[in-house]
C-alpha cells in the first residue's frame, strides 16, 4: 500500500521509481535526488533524515487515509509514466549526447 525508504545515503534510488511504476505512494528522506523524484504531499512524503517520529506520522497518515494514499499512488504512477520510463530516459540521454 505504501513504499517506505528512509535512506541515509542514496544518490538516485531506482527502487523509488519501481514503487511509482506500481502506483505506490512513497515515504523517504531528502537525500540526493529523492526530492526530485517524490513530490512531497503529492506522490508521497519526504521526512527529515533520522526522524523516526516524522516517519511514523507519515506511515500513520497512509494507514488512516487509504483513499488519499491511493490518490498519491496514482499521481506517482502518472509521474513515472511522464518522466521515468525507459523510452523517456533514452530520449533524454540521446538529447544530451547530441548536445555534446
Amino acid at each position: 500500500d505504501v513504499f517506505i525508504h528512509p535512506t541515509l545515503d542514496d544518490c538516485f534510488p531506482l527502487v523509488l521509481l519501481e514503487a511509482m511504476q506500481f502506483g505506490l505512494p512513497t515515504i523517504s528522506t531528502p537525500i540526493g535526488g529523492i526530492p526530485d523524484i517524490i513530490s512531497h504531499n503529492e506522490t508521497g512524503f519526504i521526512v527529515e533524515r533520522q526522524n523516526s517520529i516524522a516517519l511514523a506520522v507519515g506511515i500513520k497518515f497512509m494507514i488512516e487515509n487509504p483513499d488519499l494514499a491511493k490518490q498519491m499512488g496514482k499521481k506517482a504512477r502518472n509521474q513515472f509514466l511522464q518522466s521515468y520510463t525507459l523510452e523517456i530516459f533514452e530520449n533524454k540521454l540521446v538529447n544530451i549526447l547530441n548536445q555534446i
